[in-house]
């Protein structure tokens, strides 16, 4: 059987990434694959079926779709996850993994609560490999019903992430956070001159809000989370893409992920206040377990990540629609917000939830 190949990304020919044309060679792939213990366990007599790229960021990474299954062509497809990166297979994010795995995140956690198990590392290829678990993402269950049940229990996820007895290997800070949305605000600028003016105030009033912060103990954080990141397969819950994985403050978690919300409900209703709901519930379960003073910073976060935001829209035509109304809202929140407040309903809603 040959194995197909899928990359319509033409990311084989990405010179950025040396390691994608064997990466993509289904001979070269199976004959590594199959020194793997792992995977061997998972599947006797492994056999490559089919690669796919399924997304590539040029010179820097690329994520591939492996089905696998053995000699009996009727059986059942294994699939896995290769992530290639330009710097070569990521170690450290596969040991992070094996030892989450060993304090309670498998796939079969009595608490619901797991992440992609690791099934070994191909230096020869750049990568590492994970299960694919799966399930539907978070951002499309959040304004339906469930939204509220499916925030709390988010937060109660973060909360076993936050105290897991693990170290990252790194740390991020309040002052590397500002300096990642400085570099955002420099690039929207450049592509919108006309919001100079006003992205330099942005910038400045991020800076001295989160220098504000009480900043607790660093604890393990996931350090991109957002809706898509966690997938939700009726009761568990998997966390994925741990790659940023650092040590640092739980709240910039809740915030990134509450900025997000507002965004997306910005961009898919017009109403920045559309899942007000579920960012209550998750804020609400998160101080229950971090405190009230968590929770406050989790604010602030939300705000610089809704600054940082603004750049996607730089980045995405599908967005740009919505980036004056997203800087906007970033001024209100800020206290730089020149314009009135809207009249009725939603301005009535600002005035009850200042977290948003």
């Amino acid at each position: 059987m040959i194995a197909r190949v899928f990359d319509p990304f033409g990311a084989r020919a990405d010179g950025g990434i040396r390691f994608l044309p064997a990466a993509l060679d289904p001979s070269v792939v199976q004959e590594r694959f199959r020194r793997l213990p792992e995977l061997l366990a998972r599947v006797p007599g492994l056999q490559l079926r089919s690669a796919r790229v399924l997304r590539h960021k040029p010179g820097r990474r690329c994520l591939v779709e492996y089905e696998l299954a053995g000699p009996d062509t009727a059986a059942e497809a294994v699939f896995v996850l290769g992530k290639v990166r330009s710097r070569g297979a990521d170690l450290r994010t596969h040991g992070l993994a094996r030892r989450l795995i060993g304090c309670g995140f498998g796939p079969d956690s009595a608490d619901g609560v797991s992440i992609p198990e690791p099934l070994g590392v191909v230096p020869e290829l750049g990568l590492w490999l994970q299960a694919r678990v799966s399930g539907r993402p978070s951002t499309v269950l959040l304004s339906g019903p469930a939204g509220v049940r499916v925030s709390t229990r988010l937060a109660d996820a973060l909360h076993k992430l936050h105290r897991a007895p693990v170290s990252p290997g790194r740390s991020h800070t309040t002052g590397d956070e500002i300096a990642i949305l400085r570099q955002r605000l420099q690039e929207i600028a450049g592509a919108r001159p006309e919001w100079a003016p006003r992205l330099d105030r942005v910038r400045e009033a991020c800076a001295r809000a989160a220098s504000g912060l009480e900043v607790p103990p660093p604890s393990l954080i996931h350090r991109d989370f957002y809706p898509d990141q966690v997938l939700v397969d009726g009761e568990r819950l998997h966390l994925v893409d741990l790659d940023l994985c650092a040590g640092g403050d739980p709240a910039l978690d809740v915030g990134n992920f509450i900025g997000h919300m507002i965004e997306q409900a910005l961009r898919e209703s017009g109403d920045p206040g559309a899942l007000d709901a579920p960012a209550a519930a998750l804020v609400e379960r998160f101080a229950e377990r971090a405190g009230r003073a968590a929770a406050a910073s989790a604010t602030v976060y939300a705000t610089l990540a809704l600054a940082r935001l603004l750049g996607l829209s730089t980045r995405f035509r599908e967005r740009g629609a919505t980036a004056p109304a997203l800087l906007d809202l970033c001024e209100e929140r800020l206290g730089l917000a020149a314009r009135p407040r809207p009249a009725g309903a939603a301005a009535d809603r600002h005035a009850e939830h200042p977290a948003r």
